[in-house]
């Protein structure tokens, strides 16, 4: 998916590129990018980011929810107010999370899958003391989750005494009531992803501390993801930064894109762990070079 244009690809089983524009109303190649791609349950969810556009909302700041039914292979859309972050799937609805621009209030729409009709919606508590306000992060639909039957929802401050220390809001999906809202660590946490893997819901940072649950009511683990000192020192020296998390088969794999040098001469490779111990377990070198600013990866089943 294009974070800057609607122009957008699905690679097939047989390693064929097939273009997709979303919606036939917008063409390709319009400055319609997209915020998120999700998998949840038995949808694939992406938003488009129309935002004040003369032909489909000159006044109001929108996004387009578009969604893939994976059983019937038919795809879905509906227009929604403010800038949309993540889509999770529960009890044949879609919960999606939003910033509105206007007054930077964040909420959820509940949308009706099968006919595409907004049921509802709540409001996010993102307003400390009615001053400092929070606001969702992550990469890629990671702000939202949905876990053990709750909505799960990252956020963290815009200001110098609440930014870098994220917080996660439990949620009623029925209502939208927040339930509890706990601090996800007591110093300096950068949040980069978070996933369900496994029935565990796994939170990673920057700097490879991961946050696990096996259950909301308990306290969660906590896991560092281990680098020998040659490998601390590479990451510093050649400004290493994650690029992409994927989870299979008891590992977790980052790509690490060192962007030191420009895009053509950089450093780029791919580092399993085990997500029990922590401990690294093979590296693959990227030997591809290339001249592009962003690298992501995805793993096929």
């Amino acid at each position: 998916m294009s974070e800057r244009k609607n122009r957008h690809y699905i690679l097939n089983q047989n390693g064929i590129f097939q273009p997709f524009f979303g919606p036939n109303k917008y063409g390709k190649d319009r400055n319609i990018g997209t915020s998120f791609l999700k998998e949840s349950d038995n949808h694939l969810f992406f938003s488009m980011n129309v935002g004040i556009n003369p032909s489909y909302s000159p006044t109001q700041y929108i996004n387009e929810l578009v969604y893939f039914d994976k059983e019937n292979l038919k795809y879905r859309n509906i227009l929604l107010s403010g800038y949309l972050l993540s889509t999770v799937e529960y009890n044949n609805m879609a919960y999606t999370l939003y910033v509105n621009n206007n007054d930077n209030s964040v909420g959820i729409y509940v949308i009706d899958l099968k006919t595409s009709k907004k049921i509802k919606q709540f409001t996010i508590e993102n307003r400390l003391q009615g001053l400092k306000e929070y606001f969702p992060i992550g990469q890629n639909g990671a702000s939202l989750q949905i876990f053990k039957g709750k909505l799960i929802v990252f956020l963290d401050g815009n200001t110098s005494d609440t930014q870098f220390h994220p917080i996660m809001q439990i949620i009623d999906p029925k209502n939208g009531k927040l339930e509890s809202e706990t601090s996800l660590s007591d110093t300096s946490f950068l949040f980069y992803d978070s996933q369900i893997y496994n029935d565990k819901l796994y939170i990673l940072s920057e700097d490879l501390n991961f946050t696990i649950f096996n259950d909301l009511n308990k306290n969660p683990k906590k896991l560092r993801l281990k680098q020998s000192n040659s490998v601390s020192e590479k990451i510093q020296n050649e400004k290493g930064v994650i690029s992409g998390v994927h989870y299979l088969a008891g590992s977790v794999f980052v790509l690490y894109d060192y962007v030191k040098n420009s895009p053509a001469d950089r450093i780029r490779e791919i580092r399993e762990y085990d997500l029990l111990t922590g401990k690294e377990l093979h590296v693959i070198p990227l030997a591809f070079k290339s001249n592009k600013e962003m690298i992501r990866f995805f793993l096929t089943k």
